[in-house]
């Protein structure tokens, strides 16, 4: 019974994902300049979410991690996103891909981000149904 709610939740806010598109446009008008590009801030939110969804829903990932005590799983949630800011970082200094500057603006920039990513992974960790 647990499935099919957390399914239909899932159908409900794409639905209304989806639903929003016209109203965008809409306000926007039919013009012909560029959308906005989406913000760091916004993809390091969905990230934070992603990463949510990914330990409550992948078979065994979800099993190992609903076996841990509520502070145990937020600590493995915050050290997963600050392993990927991290490598992030690393990436970019290294010059293999550049997300962001390998100076003290661009690290305390990942501190930002890190943080938008640790709110939203933590919302989405609170929206997510429990299993029985």
């Amino acid at each position: 019974m647990q499935k099919r709610s957390a399914r239909i939740l899932i159908v409900l806010v794409i639905a209304l994902a989806l639903a929003a598109i016209p109203t965008i446009v809409m306000a926007r008008g039919f013009t012909q300049e560029a959308p906005p590009a989406m913000t760091e801030t916004a993809l390091a939110s969905i990230a934070g979410v992603l990463l949510s969804l990914a330990f409550s829903y992948i078979p065994g990932l979800d099993g190992w991690f609903a076996a841990l005590d509520a502070n145990k799983k937020r600590l493995v949630m915050l050290a997963s996103l600050f392993v990927a800011a991290l490598g992030v970082f690393g990436l970019s200094c290294a010059s293999l891909v550049v997300y962001v500057s390998c100076t003290q603006t661009g690290a305390w920039t990942l501190v930002t981000l890190l943080f938008s990513a640790i709110v939203a992974n933590q919302a989405a960790y609170l929206l997510t149904p429990v299993k029985a």
